[in-house]
């Protein structure tokens, strides 16, 4: 027999289970492919999803009780825990009172999905170095993930443009040139090209902390080969917030790691010298991408200014800025406490005679703005909810991250860079949260990692009292409660 520790036992049972969560919900992701190569209809693909979400919701429903049961990691005493429970279970019971619970899009297992996953991270990545191993571990999984989408869409890319192309059924073909057409942006695997580039920026900046972890070149080295390939895929898809936001969460990374080796004359050095090289590399790019008349030049800038800026497209965002002015207009002191259906949503666009109730049909309601999302389709208390938390995170990180050891606090940082491109992409996209995808895992995993070190940490933390505080202090009902204790700190 074995004398390795129960625990670590079980956190390994657990990442096997985490692994296939993140598989079977893979499966709803390429619902696109099925649908379009198999003749799978959409009907016969939720008979076998709704099975599949029950049994991972009964094994995640197992693993938490087991974790209560033995008082392991007794992630129900986490000061988060309350106002997740409180925001999940706030957006299911919306889902029933404004009848999309069984609609393909807003399905009231949507939030459970996202719900447990983010509380099976809550128990197995915490602070001690077993649950480090384990985040390292999941992380991968992740990285895998990404690069199953990314290699799979290329594949799409690399195949219409082929030879191989003419030999193809009709629905393959057809298939091929709406995912990688000619002249149009790269859906991949996932039938849509924002989905594609922000299911890449939801896990590429995973990458600095598990290479923070990594001890083998080789693992180092696919790290960096999916990075490569992922911001090459991330072009192709041409969606220029994600690319915004990974530019920006780039720089963030760049600034901490010159922070961290500022001290080192040779480690800064080298990191000028590296700097330095990267930056004259750029400008001649730049200069021959903007100055040269040669065909791939000329061709670099038809497709940077046409297949990424867009420059002949940008009543896009005049569209999105009329969705989120209409939608929010929708909302009255009836409707504003458990917000408003999709249909409803729907209707209100066709009776203004407005030419996105089209689009609303054809992409299930997609706002492009999931905190729009939360307030429109949740209501008001699910949005306070949403953000305070949100708000917590951030707020925890700056007062409890010298409670941790130097090797805690740089991994930490370097998450909450990943977090950050999360929440900004939220202003942009509605698929960090609730999507009932794989595409939202990723955003349960790094909220949950984070959210289980600063909910246990005892110095300087924000309590419950604290967090519930902020709720009232957003939604304007902390009169005479004094500003210096609107928080509570042990």
């Amino acid at each position: 027999m074995s004398n390795q520790d129960p625990a670590v036992i079980s956190i390994s049972k657990l990442t096997l289970f985490k692994g296939f969560y993140i598989l079977a919900s893979l499966f709803f992701t390429l619902s696109y492919v099925f649908d379009n190569t198999s003749g799978i209809s959409k009907t016969v693909f939720m008979a076998i999803y709704y099975p599949l979400m029950i049994l991972l919701f009964a094994g995640s429903i197992y693993f938490l009780a087991k974790d209560y049961r033995t008082n392991e990691h007794n992630f129900t005493t986490n000061r988060f825990f309350p106002v997740l429970v409180a925001f999940f279970a706030y957006c299911i019971i919306s889902t029933f009172v404004n009848g999309n619970a069984f609609v393909f899009y807003n399905n009231w297992m949507f939030p459970v999905h996202s719900a447990l996953f983010l509380f099976l991270c809550m128990i197995s990545e915490g602070s001690e170095e077993q649950d480090l191993h384990s985040w390292n571990q999941v992380g991968y999984l992740f990285i895998f993930l990404i690069d199953f989408l990314v290699l799979g869409s290329l594949a799409t890319y690399i195949l219409r443009r082929s030879f191989l192309y003419d030999s193809l059924s009709f629905d393959m073909q057809a298939f091929l040139n709406v995912s990688a057409g000619p002249g149009r942006r790269l859906y991949g695997i996932v039938g849509n090209a924002n989905s594609l580039a922000y299911s890449i920026l939801y896990c590429i900046f995973l990458v600095p902390p598990l290479m923070f972890f990594s001890r083998n070149k080789a693992d180092k080295g696919f790290l960096i080969s999916t990075v490569v390939l992922s911001v090459y895929c991330a072009i192709l898809a041409g969606a220029r917030g994600a690319l915004l936001i990974g530019i920006v969460c780039a720089l963030a990374l760049a600034c901490f790691v010159f922070q961290q080796i500022k001290k080192d004359d040779t480690k800064r050095r080298q990191f000028f010298l590296i700097l330095g090289i990267f930056v004259f590399v750029c400008i001649l790019i730049l200069l021959f991408f903007f100055l040269s008349q040669s065909s791939v030049a000329v061709k670099s800038r038809e497709y940077f200014f046409h297949r990424i800026l867009r420059l002949g497209n940008i009543k896009t965002g005049d569209d999105r800025l009329d969705l989120w002015r209409i939608s929010t207009q929708m909302l009255t002191p009836r409707n504003i406490w458990f917000g408003i259906s999709d249909t409803r949503l729907y209707q209100h666009f066709l009776s203004i005679g407005s030419d996105l109730a089209y689009y609303l049909v054809n992409n299930e309601g997609r706002l492009h703005n999931y905190y729009l999302i939360v307030l429109v389709t949740f209501g008001l208390p699910a949005f306070i909810m949403f953000v305070a938390l949100i708000g917590a995170t951030f707020r925890s990180w700056f007062l409890q991250r010298k409670d941790f050891s130097k090797q805690q606090e740089i991994f930490l940082a370097l998450l909450m860079i990943q977090f950050f491109a999360i929440v900004l992409s939220g202003f942009l996209e509605q698929l960090m949260l609730n999507t009932g995808t794989a595409v939202s895992l990723p955003t349960c995993f790094v909220w949950g990692t984070l959210f289980s070190f600063f909910g246990r940490t005892e110095s300087k933390s924000l309590s419950n009292k604290g967090i519930f505080t902020t709720l009232f202090l957003m939604s304007g009902k902390t009169r005479g409660i004094h500003e210096e204790n609107c928080f509570d700190f042990e």
